[in-house]
């Protein structure tokens, strides 16, 4: 955080959702994920929301988030996620994490919290053979939260010095994170608008972490042209020296 830690009032009860998001420097042509991270931001249910950014000796955020912000950032919610809270991140196993960790340098401290983050994008993809898109979600379960911004114009607007609109567009994503999470858990079951304008529905009685979708069956995907492989998008981390043993999700 840039001044002490605006969530921890948040985070008395055991167990309650931690969001949080990131946005990038402009995807390189050909690169796997971006090669900086320009600020991030992460939030609890009553709506309050921390950053992280670089800053300059004048104060002013920096282009980029140097190797310290993401090393803090990642030690500030493995602390949280070892306090008995529920990390929560949209594709954030298979992006936010592994960007962090190559940002960082501590790749392994960024497996070591992806194991145990929960990633509705990645739960959707194991069970139904695809991903779905947040803003889709949030649309389908019928939630009064909306974007700022497209994201695509997040890189050149904090270039541009419009580092108010992007902390506003992060912190929007945390929350919207948070309130999708919250729905489908209350519900049990995640709602999604598909590009046909109709609702499609997937049962989740139950928010699983990562470390358990890897042990669920791979669904089948037969029917696509280029299927997503389920574990791809932790292909990252899976090479680190302390993969967690499956464990049994019947």
């Amino acid at each position: 955080m840039q001044t002490g830690d605006p969530l921890a009032r948040g985070l008395c009860e055991p167990g309650t959702w931690i969001g949080f998001d990131l946005e990038t420097t402009e995807l390189e042509p050909g690169a796997g994920i971006p090669s900086g991270i320009t600020c991030a931001a992460a939030g609890t249910p009553d709506g309050t929301v921390g950053h992280w950014y670089g800053r300059g000796s004048d104060g002013r955020p920096t282009p980029t988030m140097g190797r310290a912000q993401a090393l803090g950032m990642l030690r500030w919610l493995r602390h949280w996620q070892q306090c008995g809270h529920r990390l929560v991140a949209w594709n954030g196993a298979g992006f936010d994490l592994q960007l962090l960790g190559v940002v960082s340098g501590c790749p392994q401290l960024a497996a070591d919290v992806m194991w145990e983050l929960y990633d509705p994008m990645l739960q959707v993809l194991w069970q139904r053979g695809f991903p779905v898109g947040l803003a889709r979600a949030a649309e389908g379960l019928a939630l009064r939260v909306a974007k700022s911004m497209d994201g695509a114009q997040a890189p050149a607007a904090w270039l541009r010095g419009e580092h108010g609109a992007v902390l506003e567009y992060v912190a929007a994503d945390v929350r919207m994170t948070i309130a999708v999470t919250e729905a489908i858990e209350a519900r049990g079951e995640l709602r999604w608008v598909t590009r046909r304008g109709t609702v499609a529905v997937e049962p989740m009685p139950a928010l699983r972490p990562v470390r358990e979708l890897l042990a669920l069956p791979t669904p089948d995907q037969s029917w696509m042209r280029e299927p997503i492989p389920p574990d791809g998008p932790v292909a990252w981390a899976l090479a680190q020296a302390s993969l967690p043993a499956a464990v049994s999700v019947a």
